[in-house]
């Protein structure tokens, strides 16, 4: 498997697709937006195509699916989050499942300001 880039804007947006066999996966992307006097980082994705066995794996044998790619988005959301403010990132790896598409935004709880999903 490998990725390709399909679009990149400094300081921006970061998209990239998944690869299998000349073929798309699943489109991957990152966009950075103001937020008070930082920054937010919404991170999305689209399924393009997957194997019928990756599908059945994921309708039939994972539990809670959609839960469990919550879990993994914003698991990687908080490590770029450490790696932007602290320069390093955490021991553990957690990871998470693909599906039909998904979008978390990483939210600081002790932040003021308006929460969007």
């Amino acid at each position: 498997m490998m990725c390709q880039v399909k679009g990149a804007e400094p300081a921006r947006e970061l998209a990239f697709s998944t690869i299998q066999r000349d073929r798309g996966l699943i489109r991957w992307r990152n966009c950075l937006e103001p937020a008070g006097d930082g920054a937010g980082l919404i991170a999305s994705f689209q399924v393009i195509w997957l194997p019928r066995t990756a599908r059945l794996a994921e309708d039939v044998l994972t539990r809670d699916p959609d839960m469990r790619r919550q879990d993994a988005m914003r698991a990687t959301l908080n490590r770029i989050k450490d790696l932007v403010e602290n320069g390093a990132a955490p021991a553990n790896r957690p990871g998470g499942a693909a599906s039909q598409q998904g979008r978390t935004r990483l939210i600081d709880p002790e932040a003021p300001g308006p929460r969007r999903p």
